[in-house]
């Protein structure tokens, strides 16, 4: 089993927050309800411009989609601006996020350990692992997941953990 020990910083924790929060708008979720809301705002628009005749029904078709578009793109752009002061408040209050914490990990199960507490996964146990540029994540669920930042780490044990993580058939998400 190999192991790796490391004290996370704010640093660490926003590029963390940042990589989970990018990867979860390049879901296929995310993305179908940004299509489907176009869609729905845009027909809602050419529908009323229709019914009340108060522009050409494509126009007001492409100026919902634009709305929405807009819309949606400005709320993402202030949660990403937003990130570092949200995320040192949680790096503030969390304080088991100081602790120097240990991750060690077999072709079977991967476990972390500090000061506060212990715990085991299996691969299987994670929905999927993120592989970002700063860090890979460890998802448990959409919002709860473990890290390790990949400046503790080599090569060869950054391609270990994910060829593990992928022979337990989890997904693998490039970040």
């Amino acid at each position: 089993m190999q192991s790796v020990t490391f004290t996370p910083t704010l640093q660490d924790l926003i590029q963390v927050y940042r990589l989970n929060l990018i990867t979860s708008w390049k879901s296929w979720r995310v993305i179908r309800a940004y299509l489907i809301g176009a869609a729905v705002v845009g027909g809602a628009a050419a529908l009323a411009a229709w019914q009340l005749k108060f522009a050409p029904v494509p126009l007001a078709a492409l100026a919902g989609i634009a709305y929405w578009l807009a819309a949606l793109t400005g709320i993402f752009i202030s949660a990403y601006l937003q990130m570092p002061r949200r995320v040192r408040r949680i790096f503030d209050q969390q304080k088991a996020l100081h602790d120097e914490t240990v991750i060690a990990w077999s072709d079977n199960e991967i476990v972390v350990t500090s000061a506060r507490g212990h715990a085991r996964f299996e691969w299987r146990d994670f929905t999927s692992i993120v592989a970002g540029r700063h860090a890979i994540l460890f998802r448990q669920s959409d919002a709860i997941f473990n890290f390790l930042p990949t400046l503790v780490l080599t090569r060869d044990q950054i391609d270990e953990i994910l060829t593990f993580g992928g022979a337990a058939g989890q997904r693998i998400i490039d970040g």
